[in-house]
């Protein structure tokens, strides 16, 4: 007897998990009764979805191996997810670096030519996605190693999401992004004697992108629209005084913390 054909529903189950990942992090509704609001629910009900998804297919785990089998699809699925999510979020956060926002409102927020928040609507959080897609596709690469090389059709995937993720994260001027593709250098220099080392050789071409990106977009901008906006290697050399400058702000709270490094200063000091 043959056994009935399961790949098109497995393939769109995976599809809608993937994209149950996904979603939360490009919703852009932010309607009354509060901007956080209609982002939350959504959120709510995509892991609601994710819960269920879980669940059903917990239930059907018997054996070990089945369990192993299961805990690698939901790191595929997870990783494939936020690689999605931090791509398509690049992209938005590029057109309104560029303001060159095609479709507006409710599928893009605003923004302004310059600032690249994505749908996140904030460059840190928006900085903070573009790293986690590019740890996302890095797992998925040395996955792809430990199991077989991959094919070239995987390849120019990934190092087409790369290429975005990289220049993504340079138009966000964030300088917590800078610190994140620093961070993950390093840690994958103390993971060498692992698997991971497969993966060091992807960071330094990111970082490369990263680097030649953000010097290259403040220019295009200029071209482009005629603004002109500090980059991120204006934003490290930055020594004005103005008020908001975090060095400025440091500065004062190192101060404060020193006349009163006991007690502090309290309510209403």
């Amino acid at each position: 007897m043959r056994k009935p054909q399961t790949m098109p529903f497995s393939a769109l189950n995976t599809l809608l998990t993937v994209l149950a990942v996904a979603l939360p992090f490009l919703f852009a509704v932010t309607a009354p009764p509060s901007p956080n609001f209609w982002p939350l629910v959504f959120s709510w009900a995509c892991g609601l979805v994710l819960a269920a998804w879980g669940l059903v297919q917990g239930a059907a785990v018997v054996t070990r191996a089945q369990c192993v089998r299961l805990g690698n699809r939901v790191a595929g699925t997870l990783a494939w997810g936020l690689l999605l999510a931090a791509v398509l979020g690049g992209v938005v956060g590029l057109l309104q670096y560029l303001g060159a926002e095609p479709w507006g409102l409710p599928w893009i927020h605003p923004s302004t030519p310059g600032e690249a928040v994505g749908n996140l609507r904030q460059r840190n959080q928006q900085a903070s996605l573009m790293a986690l897609g590019v740890w996302s596709l890095l797992w998925l690469w040395v996955r792809a190693e430990r199991v077989q090389r991959p094919q070239w059709g995987m390849g120019m995937v990934l190092g087409g999401a790369l290429a975005v993720l990289a220049v993504a994260a340079a138009a966000t001027n964030s300088r917590t992004g800078a610190l994140q593709w620093l961070l993950m250098l390093g840690l994958l220099c103390l993971w060498r004697r692992t698997d991971a080392r497969k993966a060091i050789a992807l960071v330094l071409v990111g970082m490369v992108l990263y680097v030649l990106a953000a010097w290259a977009l403040p220019q295009v901008l200029l071209q482009v629209s005629g603004i002109r906006i500090d980059g991120l290697f204006d934003r490290f050399s930055n020594t004005s005084g103005a008020c908001g400058a975090r060095r400025v702000l440091w500065s004062n709270m190192l101060h404060l913390i020193s006349l009163k490094p006991w007690t502090g200063w309290g309510w209403g000091s």
